[in-house]
């Protein structure tokens, strides 16, 4: 007995096969498909950690020691002691032997130091020698102004300074003299100023620096 439908049925079955041929590929493959088993994973090279190069340990530096400021010295005012101010930061008076300063104060604005004598040392005592001042010594008589009627006295002077000793810290007047140079003589030939007589003056020559030396240099050796 012959099977009826058996071969249709196969013949089916290829068709359907040869319409889905790519498919049933692509699903074969799909399914058959093994995945490939992943590489070994890369290992990181560790990286080495620099080795930190010591630093020296820096040698302290000392503190220096502050340098005390020196308290300066009051600068002493010569001329001032002339005026009677002691100066607190000066030498007392002391001794029988004095290191002396001649201030010549014939301008008490600009006092003028002229020497020192006595031995080396801080100055102790100030000789202040004054302005000079003119003294009438005498009458020469009454004389005519030559080419002229006129007729007066002329008078002769010398001339004088005033010399005190004053001690430096108290300003003290210790001593003073009066110091004289020469007189004008009534025998010489002289000129005289018109506009300022008669009378007329003659005045002889002022006091000198051997004279105001000497006596700085007798100051500079009394006993305190």
């Amino acid at each position: 007995m012959r099977r009826t439908g058996s071969r249709p049925r196969a013949a089916m079955l290829a068709a359907v096969c040869l319409l889905s041929l790519s498919a049933c590929s692509a699903a074969s493959s799909s399914f058959l498909a093994t995945p490939t088993p992943a590489g070994p994973a890369a290992t990181a090279t560790p990286v080495a950690e620099a080795t930190p190069t010591p630093q020296p340990t820096p040698t302290p530096v000392p503190t220096p020691t502050p340098v005390p400021t020196p308290t300066p010295t009051p600068a002493i005012d010569y001329g001032a002691v002339c005026a009677g101010q002691g100066q607190a930061s000066g030498p007392s008076y002391h001794g029988s032997s004095h290191p002396v300063m001649i201030m010549d104060m014939s301008n008490p604005d600009s006092p003028l130091v002229t020497g020192t004598v006595g031995p080396d040392g801080d100055i102790q005592l100030v000789v202040c020698v004054g302005a000079s001042a003119s003294v009438k010594v005498r009458d020469c008589g009454l004389y005519q102004l030559r080419g002229s009627k006129t007729k007066g006295h002329i008078y002769a002077y010398k001339q004088g300074r005033k010399l005190t000793v004053r001690a430096v810290q108290d300003g003290k007047a210790l001593t003073s003299a009066t110091l004289y140079g020469n007189a004008a003589s009534c025998n010489q030939t002289f000129t005289v100023d018109v506009s300022q007589g008669p009378p007329w003056r003659m005045v002889g020559g002022d006091v000198t620096g051997a004279q105001i030396t000497a006596y700085a240099t007798s100051a500079s050796k009394m006993k305190a």
